[in-house]
């Protein structure tokens, strides 16, 4: 697994939780860019309103007050709280509606799931001013716009660390190049 920044998004394991809620979601080719950058994203919000959206807030609700901890497999990282805190983000993103309660949940929980220290930030900023039917720009970049960034605002906005994890032996830093290691 590997993460490219630190916000919202910048992380394979963020874009496993969305590949799997997009397949939940009955997406046509059930991958994160049907989420993350929709060629017809009208479409998508509209496809999200109709109670689909609804539909996976109340199924993680319910798993996450019956058991908040438990993961679906032994290889689901994501605990139902994360992927709550994952469907509220894609929704803002995409505009969808947000009941109150949702949004009061998701204000009293994001800070409590594992969030990296960006995703965190852009979460408490992202409540603050998101309105349903607008969508919100969390200003993620993706792994190669993140690669291309040059200068002193790459150096202070990212840290270029990628990780896999290796059964057995835990988190192991990788290096994707010179130009993002120095060496």
């Amino acid at each position: 697994m590997g993460a490219w920044g630190l916000g919202l998004f910048q992380s394979d394991y963020d874009y496993e939780v969305v590949d799997q809620l997009a397949s939940e979601a009955g997406l046509r080719c059930s991958s994160s860019q049907q989420l993350l950058h929709p060629k017809d994203p009208d479409q998508v919000r509209r496809h999200l309103n109709s109670g689909i959206l609804s539909a996976l807030i109340t199924k993680y609700m319910a798993i996450h007050s019956a058991h908040p901890s438990l993961r679906e497999s032994k290889q689901d990282f994501a605990t139902p709280s994360y992927k709550l805190v994952i469907i509220g983000a894609l929704a803002m993103q995409l505009g969808c509606h947000l009941s109150k309660e949702f949004k009061a949940w998701l204000g009293g929980n994001y800070g409590k799931v594992g969030l990296m220290r960006d995703a965190t930030k852009q979460m408490m900023e992202g409540l603050a001013v998101y309105e349903n039917g607008k969508p919100h720009d969390f200003r993620s970049l993706g792994l190669n716009d993140t690669l291309a960034m040059d200068g002193p605002a790459a150096k202070d906005r990212y840290v270029f660390v990628l990780l896999r994890i290796v059964r057995g032996a835990g988190i192991v830093p990788t290096c994707p190049g010179p130009k993002v290691c120095g060496r």
